[in-house]
Parts: C-alpha cells; structure tokens; sequence
C-alpha cells in the first residue's frame, strides 16, 4: 500500500461521524479517526476486550485477520454500540467501524432504497444527496471504489466532506436557491488507481416532493479525453489562426499575466514581433495591465480604455474587451483591443463646432456618420459620400434619406425592416458583433462591421458611426471553408487509393508466398513420386515376368501408393488452408496457427538441416487473439524464411555452425508475446533503420521488399507491435511480436 492512498482514505474518514479505525494491510499500521478519539479514549484493542468481551488474543485475531461476523453488539459507557468490520478494498485496508443504534438504522434505511435511484453497479460513480440538507443518500460501487470507504460511512455525510478536495468548487454548486443542471470539473484522487483524476461532474436534479430536492452527481472520468482535445484543437489550430491574423483588431492571449499569443495586428499597433511579444507579461504592453487581470470577471465583454506603450516609447489611448475562458482552472483570457487615437480625435473635434476640422474628419478611411439625439443624421464623411456616389452631403439625404434605406435583406445582418436606432445596438451590446451589406454606387456588394460612440458635451448628445469594410475577410473565410471542404475532399480521396494500394500489396505479398509455398510443395512430392514410381515399376515387372505372382503383394503395394497419394493430398490441403480467405476478424489460438505453419515449413527447413525449436506456456496455449489468422499466418511465415536466408548465409562463410530458429511464446496479463530468434548473420544499422520501408530489401533480386512492410502492417491493425533487433551475445537476430489477449467479454 502506498502512502498516499492511506493519506487519502484517512482524510475522507475524518468526515464520516462513525467511530473509525483503519488497518493498513502492508505494514499494519492502525490509524484511527476524528470520531473515533472524540469517543474513545484507549486503542482499539483495549475497546474490543472491555466493551465486547473479547480476550486478548480475541480482540488481536478480529483486528488483523477476517471474521465472518456482520455486526457484534455492545454497550459501553452506557451508549449502545454495533462493531463492523470491512474488507477486500484491494486487500490494501481494512477499516473497523463502531455504529450508535441511530447510525446503523439511518445506513440500513439508505442502504435499502438504493434501488429507488439507480443501479449499485454503474460503471461511472454516482452519488444521491439532498440539496437542501447537504446530506448524503446512497453513493454506488463506482465511486466506494475511487474513496476506498464503506457505504455505510457515506451515507449521512454532507457532500461537501466528500468531496473536500474540491470543497469550493461544491459550495459553489450549493450556494443557489436551486440546483443548476451545468457540468464542472474537480480533480478526485482515485484510491485505486492511486493516482489523481480529473472527473466532470455531470448533475441530475432526480426528485422533487414535499420540497425535498434530491441531486445525482454522475462522475465521467475525462483524463483520457484531455489528449484527444489536444489533437483536436492542434488540427484546427489552421483556422484559429488565419482568423485572428485577418481580423484589423488587436488580439492578446494571456493566461496568468503572461502573453501567450498575438495576431499581426497587435504587432503593428505594439511595434513588437511576436517573437518579442510571446512568454512576456501583459505590463510590457500595458503598464497598468495587474487591475484588467485581478478583476477578469469585472471588466469581461465591457469596453475599457488603457493606456499602452509601443515598443519606441510611444503611449497611445485604447480600448479593450475580455473575454474568459476555462483552461483546466487556469485564469485564461483573450484581449481583444482598439486603437483609439482616431476616434478621439474625431470624439476631441466634434465637442466644439469652433474645433471641427472637416480636413481631419474626411481623411478617415471608413465610412462614418454623425447621428444628433432625435436620431437624425447631421453629418457623413468624404469616404461615405464616394462609397455611395454622391458629391454632397445634401444630395445624399434628398436621394436617400437615412442611410439605413440602403440596407439589404440579408440573415443575420441589420435591414431596412429592423433600422429603427440601429447604430444604438453596439452600444447597448458591446460584446456582439452587429454588420449590415449595402451595394456602392458601381453595385458592388460589400459587408460592413458597425462601432459607434455616444458622445456627451455641454450642449448636446450625439453619436458617431463607424463602419468598418470586412467584406474581404468574410471572403478569406469562405475560401478558407472551402479549402477545407477540398481538403477533406482529398483526405477521402487519398484514404481510398491508399486502401486500394495495400489490398494490392496485400495479394502481390500472398502470390510472393504462394511461390515460396510452391517451393515447399515441390520438395514435399518429389519423394513422394519417387516412392509411386518405384512401386509402379516393381508392379509390372511382377505381372510381366511372374505368372503365378502374389495377390497380396500387389494389394500392398496399392496400398503404399495409396498412402503417398493421401499424404500429398494433405500437402494440398494444408497449402489451401494457409491461403484461405477470410471476410472477418475472428479470435483464434496462436499456437495452432504456428504449429500449422511448422508443418508446412518442416521439409524444406530439414532439406537446410536448419532446427526449429518451438515453446510455449500452458496460458497461450488456452488463449487466443483476434484478428485474421491466415494474415498472421504469412508473417510468421516471413520471419522464419527470413531467418532460414539468414542461416543459409552464414554457412557459406562458417559451414560448423548448426543452423537454429527458436520460437518461444508467452502471456502476461493483457497480451500475448511471440519471439523469433536465429544464429544466422543478423542486420547491419542500416537494415535495422530501414526494415520496415517500402521495397526496402537485403536479399537483392531474390526479395520483394515488402515483406516487412506488411507484417507491420498486419500486426498494427491487429492492435499489436513488432520489433526487430540483433541478438546481444551472439550473433543473429530476433523478432518480437506482442498482440493484445482476445477476451469473451
């Protein structure tokens, strides 16, 4: 037993009211909880002795050995008291309980009507509790197996000791008037596992009588699904960023303070690359950056103006919106920032009738409107007038009137049908994004982003509109769709033709094999058929010279041609059955399979005077995998004409050598081992780097070069692995195959 599991359980322990002593089964150290020293004043051994009666060797026997009692009753210090003992938590702990009267009724109450919620063997934890008493009904096996204590000690306790790593994330559930339905995250450590987990808590409001409203916590473990979002979000990391580096405002990522990313514009408002920027905190950029970051949740989707520092010095006026998001509990947020310098210029020239300087107010590239408090345009820019082809700003309201006339009906854009204020909604809403579509005066249709101002001065209240052309963006955007729609496409198209391509090796591998199968079947026959020519002969000069032959002779020696034919046509048999094809994945038994490759290989290796040696463990030999056997089959196969080339080899330079190919398998818990090793030449480095590749081959024109490449292939999409390498003390090599164990359930 680990340390921390103990550490772990005692914690949870101390929030259960029942008296509690815990037996370590590694070292057996007891330890006891806060309830039980609130009550008791002696070990529990003295306990068990005073108060149940029991001797010493009584009371040492039920600590550290099983009983087969439920429960035992006593009385001490004239309190009632039932004596428990809990077993099998991974053999790691024991834990003795002391139960009042009232604990042991309210347990065996909750206990009985587990059913009345859900089942006590989900396979996800779960756990009942009221909502608004705190308490604890039923938890089921799933979650008793992650807190490694009894039900018993469960139930009644308030929900918040149960989860007390987590105990401010559960308050906060707790602190409505009434249960929300919204999933969060807490990190749980699982006793069993012996590891810390990360569980999203999934609530379930289950009953609601006579105001009671009781609570299901379902807990799904998403440690597994942190690496899979990380995949995800790397393959859309693409379209993150050319969005961000297309947009015109200044975007920040920053978690803790620090800068973890910007797009181009942030760099040309900062004068910074990004090189200069990213792993920096926020104040290099902005110097009174601490209050936007202590007070994320105040500032977050409302505009706050700053001010920033370019890289030369330079300070300038800007705006900023937040906006958080969860990153594992991390405080993350995205800045997304304006520069303000021309709108308070426009903002500076309008307060004064005396100060406004058309000059000024025309050179601004988008088109902006001035809006007087009836709602009434009073003023447009040069850059509006030349969008809509008018020379004057009285010529445009005698054609047009209000600038919302010119809005088309487009879904989810501003139209003439809802313009009434229009220019108010960014205001009202300054965390939405509001566009309207107009033609120019050539009818070119073109997309606007609308940012307007409230200003106040002494006299008056007006508003200043601002749109933005983005019509080039939401056409990046479209094309950036379609290239993706094209890419995956032609990730469909590429999946197909590489399916097509290894169904094509597939069979140039089988007819590679079915020749060296030929091979085999010729050497097995031609005895055989030296054997049926022999006899054939004997037989007719029997007939031809002997008048008075034997009958049983010729009736033997039809016999013996007879057994050479049966064994050849088992020789076919055997080759019919290797090359058998197969719809479907099935579980076979791998030790069959290689005995079944032995018997075909067995000539040709005895022709060689190469040995084949072949053990197992009585586990394999009862346990099968699941894939396509005549696939393996063909690998296997390989490996041993492979090693067989190898020995062959070596003999031409060292003829004493007796020429062996070990095959030896194995099991462990979840799979199953094969290694196949011989004392032939072994590989270069080179070889061993290149094993796998594509046509790569040491046997010159003698070898296809695929081989290997589809052995790897075959034992990957059986969920295995195969690896080569050189023996370390003797010269040759070995091949070590590991396929997953195939289980009925």
């Amino acid at each position: 037993m680990q340390k921390t599991e103990r550490v772990s359980l005692i914690k949870h322990l101390n929030h259960s009211p029942i008296a509690t002593v815990v037996l370590s089964g590694e070292n057996k150290q007891l330890s006891y909880n806060d309830a039980y020293n609130k009550v008791f004043d002696k070990p529990i051994n003295s306990i068990l002795e005073e108060a149940f009666g029991m001797t010493p060797v009584e009371a040492e026997s039920y600590i550290y050995k099983p009983v087969s009692e439920n429960t035992i009753q006593c009385t001490y210090k004239g309190n009632s008291y039932y004596l428990a003992k809990f077993e099998g938590y991974n053999n790691l702990f024991s834990i003795i309980s002391l139960f009042t009267d009232q604990q042991l009724q309210h347990a065996k109450k909750n206990i009985s009507s587990v059913n009345k919620y859900f089942f006590m063997n989900l396979p996800f934890p779960c756990i009942i509790f009221d909502f608004n008493t705190h308490k604890v009904d039923v938890a089921n096996k799933a979650l008793i197996n992650i807190l490694g204590i009894p039900l018993e000690h469960m139930c009644n306790m308030d929900i918040i000791d149960v989860f007390h790593e987590n105990s401010q994330l559960i308050s906060n559930y707790l602190n409505v008037d009434t249960p929300y339905k919204k999933s969060f995250l807490i990190n749980q450590y699982d006793v069993t596992a012996d590891k810390s987990m990360i569980f999203e808590i999934v609530p379930v409001i289950k009953d609601e009588q006579n105001e009671e409203v009781k609570v299901l916590f379902m807990m799904r473990d998403i440690f597994g699904e942190i690496e899979v979002q990380r995949e995800r979000l790397s393959s859309d990391f693409l379209r993150y960023q050319f969005l961000t580096r297309a947009t015109s405002d200044s975007i920040l990522m920053v978690t803790d303070g620090i800068i973890t990313d910007v797009n181009n514009a942030a760099c040309q408002l900062w004068q910074y690359s990004k090189f200069e920027i990213t792993n920096k905190p926020l104040s290099l950029l902005i110097p009174d950056a601490s209050q936007y970051i202590n007070n994320a949740s105040t500032v977050k989707g409302h505009p706050i103006q700053f001010l920033g520092v370019k890289k030369n010095g330079t300070a300038f006026n800007g705006s900023l919106v937040t906006q958080t998001f969860d990153n594992l509990n991390k405080k993350s947020m995205v800045y997304i920032v304006r520069d303000l310098t021309e709108h308070n210029i426009v903002e500076k020239l309008m307060t004064s009738n005396n100060d406004f300087t058309n000059i000024i107010f025309n050179a601004q590239p988008n088109l902006i409107a001035v809006y007087n408090e009836k709602m009434t345009i009073t003023r447009c820019n040069k850059a509006m007038l030349d969008f809509l082809g008018y020379d004057t700003f009285e010529n445009f309201i005698a054609n047009v009137g209000d600038l919302s006339n010119l809005f088309l009906k487009e879904e989810g854009f501003i139209t003439a049908d809802n313009k009434t204020n229009w220019f108010l909604l960014p205001i009202e809403n300054p965390s939405q994004e509001y566009a309207v579509a107009m033609n120019d005066s050539k009818g070119v249709y073109n997309i606007f982003n609308i940012q307007a101002t409230m200003v106040v001065n002494e006299t008056e209240v007006f508003y200043v509109v601002s749109l933005t052309n983005i019509t080039e963006t939401i056409e990046k955007q479209r094309c950036l769709k379609e290239a993706n729609s094209i890419i995956t496409s032609l990730n469909d198209d590429m999946k197909t033709t590489i399916q097509a391509n290894m169904e094509m090796l597939s069979q140039y591998q089988k007819l590679a094999t079915i020749g060296t199968m030929i091979g085999f079947i010729t050497h097995q026959w031609k005895q055989p058929l030296n054997t049926i020519g022999l006899i054939a002969q004997n037989t007719e000069d029997i007939i031809t010279e002997e008048d008075d032959f034997d009958k049983e002779d010729i009736v033997s020696m039809m016999q013996s041609i007879m057994n050479q034919v049966m064994f050849m046509s088992e020789t076919m048999e055997n080759f019919k059955n290797f090359f058998k094809a197969e719809d479907v994945n099935v579980p076979f038994n791998i030790v069959q399979a290689i005995n079944s490759i032995n018997q075909l290989l067995s000539p040709m290796m005895k022709k060689h005077h190469v040995a084949v040696n072949f053990e197992k463990d009585d586990v394999v030999d009862t346990t099968k995998v699941f894939g396509f056997q005549n696939n393996l089959k063909q690998v296997i196969m390989n490996i041993i004409v492979n090693s067989r080339d190898a020995i062959l080899t070596r003999l031409t330079t060292e003829p004493d050598i007796e020429g062996c190919v070990n095959i030896k398998t194995y099991a462990d818990d979840n799979n199953i081992h094969v290694e196949i090793s011989d004392n032939g030449t072994g590989l270069s480095q080179e070889s061993l780097s290149r094993i796998y590749e594509m046509n790569y081959t040491t046997k010159g024109n003698n070898g296809t070069g695929i081989g290997m490449y589809m052995s790897q292939m075959i034992v990957e999409k059986m969920n295995g692995s195969i690896s080569i390498q050189n023996r370390e003390t003797e010269k040759g090599a070995v091949t070590h195959i590991i396929l997953p164990r195939y289980s009925e359930s």
